[in-house]
């Protein structure tokens, strides 16, 4: 509230420091100077070198009785028309004449020849030049706002949030390791092959057909030995096409069994 009022205060100082410069801003311009006004003075000289704005004044000072001051228009100015209707008329002898719209006036002595002799006055009013001491008043109190404005510090909370994004896209990867893994447990299946030594056990009826052309002896260790069967089969097709055929059809299967195995382990272990 204190600051407020003190707010308050201010401005009505920087109102009145304004006001006073108007006040002293105008002139009051005695017509003729010295000489005043009368007949046979060159008038259009005297205003030469001065400014007359809205808000200054005309003194004119002669004999009351001797002399009027008449306000009239253009036309009836340049041919010192004394009988026009006048738009102002003063006979004071020390009149003060306002000038409060921009423009040109034109005076004039309505007594006898004295407008014809040179007692006549035009002046061009401009406006008033006190506008450029408001924009000073209005500056103090914009100054005082933008100091509250350091809520650019708000921005910092931004950056905290972004670094989070890095460490979520770092779980991905941990899941594509293990599709890698599965694929390398696979090699280990091999062992397994030697389970389908069982199947053999069922193959040994073809060879009988064969035990005719050699000793029946050699198939009894083939169930016993499972891993020397594969070298039998070279030897017996010397003997007859049918023997190898046989022995082709019984890689095919272990094969296949072999095969199934395998990828019955490797289901069982992505499993």
């Amino acid at each position: 509230m204190a600051s407020h009022h003190m707010l308050l205060a201010v401005l009505v100082i920087l109102a009145a420091a304004v006001a006073v410069p108007q006040s002293a801003i105008a002139t009051d311009f005695t017509v003729g100077d010295d000489s005043g006004w009368l007949p046979n003075f060159n008038y259009s000289s005297w205003t030469q070198g001065k400014e007359f704005r809205v808000g200054d004044n005309l003194v004119f000072k002669y004999m009351q009785g001797a002399h009027n001051v008449m306000q009239v228009g253009g036309p009836d100015f340049k041919v010192c028309n004394t009988s026009a209707v006048a738009i102002n008329t003063f006979t004071s002898g020390n009149d003060l004449v306002a000038l409060d719209t921009p423009g040109r006036r034109w005076y004039m002595c309505g007594f006898g020849d004295h407008c014809t002799r040179g007692q006549k006055l035009v002046v061009n009013i401009l406006p008033a030049a006190i506008s450029p001491a408001s924009p000073p008043a209005s500056p103090p109190s914009g100054p005082a706002s933008p100091p509250p404005s350091p809520p650019p510090l708000s921005p910092a909370s931004p950056p905290t949030s972004p670094p989070t994004p890095p460490f979520a896209p770092a779980s991905p990867p941990t899941s594509p390791p293990p599709s890698p893994s599965a694929p390398a447990t696979p090699p280990p299946p091999p062992p397994p092959p030697l389970s389908p030594a069982s199947p053999p056990t069922s193959p040994p009826t073809p060879p009988t057909p064969v035990a005719p052309a050699s000793p029946p002896t050699s198939p009894p260790p083939s169930p016993s030995t499972p891993a020397t069967p594969p070298p039998p089969p070279p030897v017996s097709p010397a003997p007859s096409p049918s023997t190898s055929r046989a022995s082709d059809r019984i890689t095919a299967q272990a094969y296949q069994i072999l095969m199934a195995a395998t990828v019955a382990v490797a289901m069982a272990i992505a499993a």
